[in-house]
């Protein structure tokens, strides 16, 4: 474009030089020239000389001049915008070279390429994995749906008959205060053969999972109890958390010597408390005088191999003892029907020790979630007074 302005420039200069008359000091007012840097020219007019030059000069044609100037204003028009860093539209154009589709189909090619190679990796494990997940997921909701329907009918029947309480009176929460200060080690009670140090009350009073410690004194408790009140209460026999475990691993002979001064076929009800998966409690209950062995879970599962443990044993233990053949025949065993279900994941421990401890006195199952709070604190009273309250 500059180039075309000078050739205009030039073809002036020499249509002037042809004339013997000196050339004015400035342009003729009738040709107007804009200055090209602050924007480009809009139009070029050339019109007819007004004074006519002197005889014999020859003036050449104009047409031309006027043609080129009208290129000038046609390729000006047609002019691509400046490649200025202040025009954001140039800017914007000359990002989008980084961006061209051959770039980005390159991307996406070998994205895809990428994710071809790994998918005979990924396909076993990614098959296991769906699997799983369904059966995940059917397990969950089945349970649930079990869980959720026990829980509202076992629930609706402990509503109708609710646990009456024995109140807690102020001495007794300020002995709880007590309680809370001192080394947790220190022992506080001491009996059958157990020291329950704060350690263990604290559990009660501060809802944690109950311990090996806590629910093996109070299965004391029980059998303390039908002793001291015998001909009043049905007589009781309760085993430790370690007795079932050693059963399922080694069968009668590990735990044959565990009654040796004792005749379990003259008790009515023999407790025997579970740990499964040593993550939640459970009680299975031997009825002799009922005739049945009972697995009672506050999630509402069931235990085959502990009720199939438990009634081999009975029937081996008869023959250790009495070198009898024991009838089981006529025995029902299965989980229980009707129990209290949990709604938490802390209360289990206390949920079992209170099966037992209502089985024992012939009382209903009628208390809920709701009641463990007070169970938590009693049963910290009973272990501390070495006494059941009931």
């Amino acid at each position: 474009m500059a180039r075309s302005i000078k050739k205009y420039c030039r073809m002036i200069r020499n249509l002037w030089s042809g004339t013997e008359s000196k050339p004015p000091e400035s342009p003729p007012q009738n040709i107007q020239i804009q200055d090209t840097q602050e924007s480009p020219p809009e139009s070029i007019e050339i019109q007819d000389i007004q004074e006519s030059p002197p005889e014999g000069t020859q003036i050449p044609d104009t047409s031309e001049v006027k043609e080129e100037a009208e290129n000038v204003d046609h390729e000006m028009e047609q002019a691509e915008p400046t490649t200025s860093p202040l025009n954001p539209q140039t800017s914007l154009n000359q990002c989008s070279i980084l961006f061209e589709d051959d770039n980005i189909k390159n991307s996406t090619r070998m994205s895809e390429t990428k994710n071809q190679e790994r998918k005979p990796v990924l396909k076993h494990p990614l098959k296991k994995f769906k699997k799983a997940k369904i059966q995940r997921l059917k397990f969950e909701k089945f349970w649930m749906d079990r869980y959720n329907n026990g829980a509202v009918k076992d629930n609706k029947v402990a509503k109708e008959q609710k646990v009456e309480h024995l109140p807690l009176t102020r001495e007794h929460f300020e002995r709880f205060i007590q309680l809370a200060e001192g080394p947790n080690r220190e022992t506080l009670v001491t009996k059958f053969s157990l020291a329950v140090s704060r350690k263990e009350i604290k559990i009660l009073l501060n809802g944690m999972w109950l311990n090996d410690m806590i629910i093996n004194f109070y299965m004391n408790l029980l059998t303390e109890r039908s002793e001291n009140k015998a001909g009043q209460l049905p007589s009781v026999y309760a085993m430790n958390t370690f007795f079932l475990p050693l059963l399922l691993k080694k069968g009668h002979e590990g735990v044959k010597r565990w009654t040796r001064k004792t005749d379990l076929f003259s008790k009515d009800i023999i407790p025997v408390p579970v740990h499964c998966g040593d993550v939640h409690w459970c009680m299975a209950i031997i009825h002799m005088r009922d005739k049945s062995i009972l697995y009672y879970d506050s999630i509402g599962k069931g235990n085959q191999p502990v009720l199939d443990a438990l009634k081999i044993y009975i029937q081996e233990e008869s023959m250790h003892k009495r070198n009898l053949p024991f009838n089981i025949s006529g025995f029902r065993i299965e989980k229980a029907k009707h129990m209290p279900r949990q709604t938490n994941s802390n209360d289990c421990g206390v949920f079992s020790c209170m099966v037992a401890e209502f089985i024992t006195r012939d009382a209903p199952l009628n208390f809920t979630q709701s009641d463990m709070d007070y169970f938590r604190r009693k049963m910290a009273l009973e272990i501390l007074d070495a006494k059941l309250w009931l």
